[in-house]
């Protein structure tokens, strides 16, 4: 009998410490959300209002740090922060029409309110990581019933077209990306930036140059009152390097490249990420003294990083679908951002020419040899990636989509990041495709019809000079930083200060031809937010796209009031003068 009694006590025993080990090892965090989201989701209920359908939490774990350096010398440096935030979505009503997709300023609102994101301590205490999310979520439910009320009354006063609901029913996802973290060392960050930035001291036709790292870990936390759980950790590692500098006339001259990766390792060598550094310093010196563009109309060749640069600036944000926000007060439609031209209407017309085909990939991870950065496994709705053929064989057929839903599009693609819908790897192929060497005779071939002995040659377009009132350059205007002149016997001019139009999102259908090559270039991606109490944020994405020939497009010089050139030389290279 006693030794059944002990026999009894040291199973019982055995069975608690395991029970505790599991608890010690369980997310505290994903508990506390979890188990205050059930709370919400039983009992948050206010008088006879309706419930919350659905319920959300987003817990970021933020570290990051920083330097920057200008001809050789520190000039600022952050070092490793850590922050922890969380993002509240409260949704009253039902799938067909709830609280979103609406915006009624209110002045009374608070941060909750306002931002639907609230700090939590960066201990993992799960009795006050409860607290903070039920104050939060008390306040993002009571402002839901109060737009929803209005957002009836104002639909009230309309004759609605095509009803189509505000959120899409998604299969529940249980998901971990976790990558390796970046690896943060201030020391090694610092000495990186003042050795590249010194390379300017080389540089005497340069104004102004800085070089800076940024290093960041992001490790996102989700679940959902439908039963999804993720998390997610996409480090985000960019170098920024830019340039400036004047022509003899004044005008100016910026030059500016990145290179972003998951890890210091994805960076290029540090001999490669010097020699670009220099060269772009020659070629922008070069352009001080270069002519300013001749009027010019005809075929134009966009290779390089222009290629997928134009597609970026001027084609990529025309493939994404996001609903219209309903306002309640049309004064403060200017706080809107501004959407591009919807495409629905446009599906299954031919946008690109019929021998090429273009992609949205998060799945893919190379390119072109290069690695791609936009690669992700789940967006942050919870919904699985994939891959999203947007165009085949010229005909548009997909665009890209969140949870809330467009017309003709009723489910996500996946793609929805920082408040918005975003791309990730977008890739252009071609059924018929020339070596550069081919393209460049095509390309003086069309010139030579319409009477031109050169053509047009862009490798880069110039962002500097964007939202500069006395640019010259006028809105849908292409500024570009290296244009070159190509003669038939193959040699090359340069050009400065061009300014490209006609070149826009109809313009892509009469693509002329493509190179058999892609170039890879990465940027961080700010979405257009569906959510306007979201804070913005940015997300990594590639685009392999080949050189493109465009049959017609107008080049001409800047118009407009610029600043003189400084009196004297740089300093540091008059010295030995």
């Amino acid at each position: 009998m006693k030794s059944n009694y002990q026999y009894t006590f040291i199973k019982a025993l055995i069975l608690s410490l395991a029970c505790s080990a599991a608890f010690a090892q369980e997310d505290i965090v994903m508990k506390a959300m979890r188990d205050e989201m059930a709370r919400s989701m039983k009992k948050l209920q206010l008088e006879n209002l309706g419930k919350p359908y659905f319920l959300s939490y987003t817990v970021y774990d933020m570290e990051g740090a920083g330097a920057a350096a200008s001809f050789g010398s520190l000039t600022a440096k952050v070092e490793p922060q850590k922050s922890r935030m969380a993002k509240i979505q409260v949704r009253v009503g039902d799938y067909k029409l709830d609280n979103t997709n609406f915006f009624s300023y209110s002045v009374s609102s608070g941060v909750t309110r306002a931002y639907g994101s609230i700090s939590l301590p960066l201990d993992d205490n799960y009795d006050e990581i409860r607290r903070q999310l039920w104050l939060a979520t008390d306040g993002a439910y009571k402002k839901a019933l109060e737009d929803l009320a209005k957002k009836r009354a104002m639909l009230a006063n309309k004759i609605r077209g095509e009803e189509i609901p505000d959120f899409s029913i998604e299969k529940p996802q249980t998901l971990q990306d976790l990558r390796p973290a970046a690896k943060i060392s201030a020391a090694e960050m610092e000495e990186l930036v003042r050795g590249l930035s010194a390379l300017y001291k080389q540089a005497p036709g340069i104004s102004t140059s800085s070089v800076t790292l940024r290093i960041s870990n992001e490790h996102s936390r989700y679940v959902n009152s439908e039963g999804s759980s993720t998390q997610t950790r996409l480090p985000e590692v960019q170098l920024l390097v830019a340039s400036s500098a004047q022509a003899v006339d004044g005008q100016p001259l910026g030059a500016g490249f990145s290179f972003r990766g998951r890890s210091m390792a994805d960076l290029p060598p540090r001999a490669e990420m010097e020699a670009k550094i220099q060269l772009r310093a020659k070629e922008v010196a070069a352009l001080r003294t270069a002519p300013l563009p001749d009027r010019y109309a005809g075929p134009i060749l966009f290779e390089g990083e222009a290629a997928p640069e134009v597609v970026f600036r001027t084609f990529l944000s025309h493939a994404i679908a996001t609903p219209e926000v309903q306002l309640d007060d049309q004064r403060y439609r200017s706080m809107l951002p501004r959407d591009s031209e919807n495409l629905v209407e446009k599906i299954g017309l031919r946008v690109l020419p019929e021998f090429l085909s273009l992609v949205d990939d998060p799945t893919a991870t190379t390119a072109g040899g290069a690695r791609l950065v936009g690669t992700y496994k789940v967006d942050s709705e919870a919904v699985l990636c994939r891959r999203t053929p947007i165009v085949e064989n010229g005909l548009l057929l997909n665009l890209l989509t969140g949870r809330a839903p467009v017309q003709g599009f009723p489910q996500s693609s996946g793609s929805y990041h920082y408040g918005g819908v975003t791309p990730s790897n977008v890739l252009i192929t071609s059924t018929k495709s020339m070596t550069l060497d081919q393209l460049h005779a095509e390309l003086l071939r069309r010139a030579k019809l319409r009477g031109k002995d050169y053509a047009i040659i862009v490798r880069k377009v110039d962002y500097s000079t964007r939202g500069n009132d006395n640019s010259g350059i006028a809105a849908g205007s292409l500024p570009v930083l290296l244009a070159y002149k190509r003669f038939a016997d193959g040699h090359e001019e340069p050009v400065r200060n061009a300014i490209i139009n006609g070149i826009s999102f109809g313009s892509f259908k009469d693509i002329l031809a493509v190179s058999d090559t892609p170039a890879v270039w990465n940027i961080a991606y700010s979405p257009r937010p569906t959510n306007l109490y979201e804070p913005p944020g940015s997300a990594f994405i590639s685009l392999a796209i080949p050189a493109l020939l465009f049959e017609d497009a107008t080049v001409q010089k800047p118009t407009g009031n610029v600043n003189k050139p400084a009196i004297l030389e740089h300093p540091y290279f008059s010295k030995a003068k």
